[in-house]
């Protein structure tokens, strides 16, 4: 199948179009062996941009527009016996959990400290969210991806949050020592009256 869609106006909306079709790590492959072959950069990317997408183009509505919508994954065919399998392999019974939950940054959290932990296991988990998302995260450079760059940072705290614990640290540490201050003051009285 050929890609004969609009071509986009910018990178950016490439990319974003290629990982809504889930064809972006196939792009990155096309580009580098296009580069290797002597192809320019700019050029390069728009033929693995064209050559990735007709292997998955994105689904089109009768009027040609896009059904999925921005910012989604969208899987093209159904999954093979061995991805079923693959699956089926990754589930975990709910007793694992014993009803544990965690807040989502929390979640995310953990997910984040055990990306990378070759040896972790389902009972590790603050909850079976945070287990599936791990599992999720795991599936593709793609998905690793969209896990550091758009939902890890959702658990980051602001400016204004660091700057609020700051303050409330530092407020705490003047209001302990005024008490230590109070307490060494009240003891050097009852010296001096006893």
């Amino acid at each position: 199948m050929v890609y004969n869609q609009k071509t986009p106006a910018s990178k950016e909306q490439a990319r974003k179009q290629m990982v809504i079709a889930g064809c972006y790590d196939s792009f990155r492959e096309y580009q580098k062996g296009y580069i290797k072959g002597g192809m320019s950069e700019e050029a390069a990317y728009w033929q693995a941009f064209s050559d990735a997408m007709s292997k998955n183009p994105p689904l089109m509505d009768s009027k040609g527009v896009s059904s999925s919508k921005s910012g989604t994954i969208v899987p093209f065919s159904s999954p093979s016996d061995d991805e079923l399998g693959e699956m089926a392999e990754r589930m975990v019974s709910r007793k694992v959990f014993k009803k544990r939950s965690a807040t989502p940054i929390e979640n995310l959290q953990w997910v984040a400290s055990h990306l990378c932990v070759k040896d972790v296991k389902p009972r590790d988990a603050p909850s079976s969210t945070a287990w599936g998302m791990l599992m999720w995260a795991r599936t593709s450079p793609t998905t690793e991806n969209i896990f550091w760059s758009n939902l890890f940072t959702k658990s980051m705290p602001t400016k204004q949050q660091l700057d609020h614990e700051v303050s409330k640290s530092d407020a705490s540490g003047v209001i302990n020592l005024i008490d230590e201050v109070t307490r060494i003051s009240r003891e050097s009285k009852r010296v001096e009256e006893g």
